[in-house]
C-alpha cells in the first residue's frame, strides 16, 4: 500500500523510449501505420508550432469511420483525411491530461480509474536541455501492480465476483458473419472500445473485435470493410484471434496475469463458454483506487484546499473545478487544480494549447473524477 504513495509517475516512465508523436497534417493512414510500427494505440498530436493539442487514439479513428455516413461512398477519403479533422470527435481527445513526475501512483489512479487512458508526464531533459515527455498509461500502472502483487495481496486474492466486477455495462456482441463496417459502427454507436464476437449458432465466445484491429489498416484494405468480419480479421491477422477469458470465481491476480501475458485491455467473463461480462483496465484500476482509500484521500485533500482558499491562506488562486488561465499562449487548464500552481506550470511547460476548444487537464494535489467513455 505504501508504494501507491511513495512511487511516482516519474518512476514508472523513467525507462520509456522517446515519445512518438504525430502532427495535425498527418493523414489517418500515416497515423495507423505509426501505431502499427510502434505497437501503440494512441499518439500525442502536435501543431505547426510544436505545441501539444490533443491525443489521437484508435477509438477516434473508429468513430471517424462510422460517424460520417455521407462519405461511405468515398471511403478512401477517410484514410487520406488529415487527423486535424478527426481527433476532436471525442471530448477526451481534446483534453491533455498532465501528470507531474512527483505525482504518486495513488494520485494518478484518480483520473485513470474514471476512464482517462493515458497522460503526459513532463521530464527534465539531460544536461538541462528543456523538457521531454513520456506517456503514462493505464497499462503501466497494471504492470506496477503485478510487480508488487505481494503488497496488494489483500485485494488481488479476491475474486471478480467478490468485487462485483464485469457487471457495469451491457455486454455488446457481434457475429463473424456480420458486415465489418456494421460491427465497427456498433463500437461507435455504443461508445465502447471492444465487442465480443459470438458464435451465431450457440452464442459461445469466439473472439474480440476492438479498435486495435484497425492498427496498420491501409487504403488497399478498404474493400474488407464491406465484407464479413471474419474476412476482415483474416486479412488483418490471418485468423480470428482466440478470446482472452476467465470465470467469475477467478482472482484479480489472475485477471492481471491474463491482461499482461496477452497484452490486452480487457478480459471476458464466461459461464459455459457464454460471455456474461467483461473486466477492463478501468474497472481494475477503479477497484484498486477505492479499495486503498483513494477516494477518501482525494476528498480530504480537496476539502483542505477549499478551506485554505476560503480563508485566504492558500497563497494562490485556490482550488476549483472551473478553469485557470495557463501560459501567455492562452492554454486552458480545466479540472481541479490545487492553488492553481500545478495547472499554470503544466501549461507553460507544454507551450500552451494551439487549437481552440482544446484543454489541459492536470492532476497534482487533487484530482477530478467524472463520467468518461466505457473502456
Amino acid at each position: 500500500m505504501q508504494s501507491l504513495r511513495n512511487v511516482t509517475a516519474g518512476n514508472l516512465v523513467a525507462d520509456q523510449p522517446a515519445l512518438v508523436t504525430a502532427t495535425l497534417t498527418d493523414s489517418v493512414e500515416v497515423v495507423l501505420q505509426l501505431m502499427a510500427r510502434h505497437h501503440i494505440v494512441s499518439l500525442p498530436l502536435m501543431n505547426e508550432a510544436h505545441q501539444f493539442v490533443g491525443i489521437i487514439s484508435l477509438q477516434d479513428l473508429v468513430l471517424d469511420l462510422v460517424w460520417r455516413p455521407e462519405e461511405r461512398s468515398r471511403l478512401p477519403s477517410t484514410l487520406t483525411r488529415q487527423v486535424r479533422d478527426v481527433y476532436a470527435l471525442r471530448e477526451e481527445a481534446k483534453q491533455l491530461w498532465v501528470l507531474q513526475e512527483t505525482d504518486s501512483i495513488l494520485s494518478c489512479l484518480g483520473p485513470m480509474s474514471s476512464g482517462v487512458h493515458r497522460a503526459l508526464v513532463p521530464k527534465q531533459a539531460a544536461e538541462g536541455r528543456g523538457l521531454t515527455y513520456s506517456v503514462l498509461s493505464q497499462f503501466d500502472i497494471v504492470r506496477f501492480l503485478h510487480a508488487h502483487k505481494r503488497e496488494f495481496a489483500a485485494l488481488l486474492e479476491k475474486s471478480i465476483g467478490d468485487m462485483h466486477l464485469g457487471v457495469k455495462y451491457t455486454l455488446e456482441t457481434v457475429t463473424a458473419d456480420q458486415k465489418t463496417f456494421d460491427c465497427f459502427k456498433k463500437l461507435g454507436d455504443e461508445y465502447v472500445s471492444a465487442v465480443a464476437i459470438i458464435d451465431n449458432m450457440d452464442g459461445s465466445l469466439v473472439g474480440t473485435l476492438s479498435a486495435t484491429d484497425l492498427r496498420g489498416f491501409t487504403v488497399a484494405q478498404l474493400p474488407y470493410l464491406g465484407k464479413s468480419l471474419q474476412d476482415f480479421l483474416f486479412s488483418q491477422h490471418g485468423a480470428i484471434k482466440p478470446p482472452i477469458f476467465t470465470t467469475n470465481s477467478s482472482s484479480l491476480e489472475t485477471v492481471i496475469d491474463l491482461l499482461l501475458d496477452n497484452r490486452v485491455h480487457r478480459v471476458w467473463i464466461v459461464k459455459d463458454r457464454m460471455p456474461t461480462g467483461v473486466v477492463t483496465l478501468t474497472d481494475l484500476l477503479d477497484c484498486v483506487y477505492k479499495f486503498y482509500g483513494g477516494e477518501e484521500e482525494s476528498a480530504t485533500r480537496q476539502k483542505a484546499a477549499f478551506e485554505a482558499s476560503r480563508l485566504g491562506s492558500s497563497g494562490g488562486s485556490g482550488s476549483g473545478s472551473g478553469s485557470d488561465s495557463g501560459s501567455g499562449s492562452g492554454a486552458q487548464v480545466t479540472g481541479i487544480v490545487a492553488g492553481g500552481a500545478t495547472g499554470v506550470g503544466a501549461a507553460e511547460e507544454l507551450g500552451g494549447v494551439g487549437e481552440e476548444g482544446s484543454s489541459l487537464r492536470t492532476v497534482g494535489d487533487t484530482e477530478g473524477r467524472g463520467e468518461l467513455s466505457k473502456e
